[in-house]
């Protein structure tokens, strides 16, 4: 009895471990859901993994923007009113994250954007926002040293949607470094419904067209039936199921730059796919979803290592963090990570991962 006692008087209770409240900031509904859903998805398994491993315990709190920029930004004041979260962090579309990037800078609440790529957006906003991807310019570089050295592409023309921030830089981007890489850049037709002009006016052997998400598959169509039979080439927000949705059987030829493929060779990329799966019972519909995945860990991360600093420092010092979507670091003086830019060749309904390419 008395060895008993003197055990249960030497027992340490173990501190509980720190509560981080963080607000996911995400389109659930509406034209941006295709991509934003599968990054809160992505979020919410962070979560989990993160809460079970018992050094940390996360609260979400979902704010859904609607797909309205409006709509986001009255929706986090209406939470920040109601509650303190210690970050904010998700978004997939540079206009959201502008908006929610001004609320959190004001309120001094770090930032982390998972998708947001446009060039300067951090600098833009200020000390508190942070991008855990890389940036358009990197990925309309990626994707002009593919088409010059992958695809052997001579000339190009540009389609751009002009009402968004996103499409008017990597409108602008892309032609650009093309031109660096050697080809010829003939021009830009600006149009809110893009591919509705004739392309065989072009002259050129492809297009790159700068649009959102909602009219990936709505621009390759009508590019095909227009008679264009070339290359079509865009960006990251053609990362999403509503390509297929809308253009079928006109999918061919088609690259988009992104932030992870999921049939790449990368064990942690296989990891993700499979835990994903098998917590939502499909595969992870785009590249938001790994990218908010980091997100999260990224932030944990800093949290569980911060010490007496403050948050936003912690994230600033992240160096060398291993994600699903490759390494984040932000040097000194930066808070946008230099990532590797993934391309994906559409085939019909299947992607097909066509390389890397390291800081273009």
């Amino acid at each position: 009895m008395a060895f008993a006692l003197s055990i249960l008087a030497t027992t340490v209770v173990a501190p509980a471990p720190p509560t981080l409240h963080v607000a996911a900031a995400f389109n659930l509904t509406g034209a941006m859901q295709s991509v934003d859903q599968p990054g809160y998805y992505g979020m919410k398994l962070a979560a989990e993994e993160l809460n079970r491993g018992g050094r940390i315990k996360i609260m979400l709190h979902p704010v859904d923007g609607q797909s309205k920029v409006s709509t986001m930004s009255n929706a986090l004041r209406n939470l920040l009113r109601k509650r303190k979260v210690d970050a904010i962090a998700g978004l997939y579309d540079s206009d959201y994250a502008l908006a929610v990037g001004k609320i959190a800078q004001t309120r001094r609440i770090p930032f982390v954007s998972s998708g947001a790529t446009l060039t300067g957006l951090t600098k833009t906003l200020g000390s508190y926002c942070f991008t855990a991807c890389y940036s358009d310019d990197d990925q309309a570089r990626a994707m002009a040293v593919f088409a010059r050295d992958v695809l052997s592409i001579q000339t190009t023309s540009v389609l751009a949607d002009p009402r968004w921030s996103y499409t008017r830089t990597i409108a602008k981007a892309f032609p650009r470094a093309f031109v660096e890489q050697g080809g010829r850049w003939l021009l830009t037709i600006n149009d809110p419904e893009p591919g509705r002009a004739e392309p065989l006016r072009f002259g050129s052997e492809s297009v790159y067209a700068a649009t959102l998400p909602e009219d990936a598959g709505g621009t390759i169509k009508r590019l095909r039936q227009n008679g264009f039979e070339g290359p079509i080439l865009s960006g990251d927000g053609w990362d999403t199921p509503a390509l297929d949705q809308k253009a079928g059987f006109a999918g061919f030829k088609v690259f988009y730059t992104t932030h992870v493929a999921y049939d790449s060779p990368e064990p942690r990329v296989n990891a993700f796919v499979k835990a994903y799966t098998a917590r939502f019972k499909r595969k992870p519909e785009s590249a938001s979803a790994a990218l908010a995945y980091d997100t999260l860990r990224v932030i944990a991360d800093a949290q569980m290592r911060r010490g007496s600093r403050s948050l936003r420092d912690a994230i600033a010092s992240t160096r060398n963090h291993q994600g699903v979507t490759g390494k984040i670091t932000y040097e000194k003086g930066s808070r946008e990570p230099v990532k590797p830019v993934s391309v994906v060749e559409v085939l019909g309904t299947d992607r097909v991962f066509r390389g890397a390419i390291e800081k273009p």
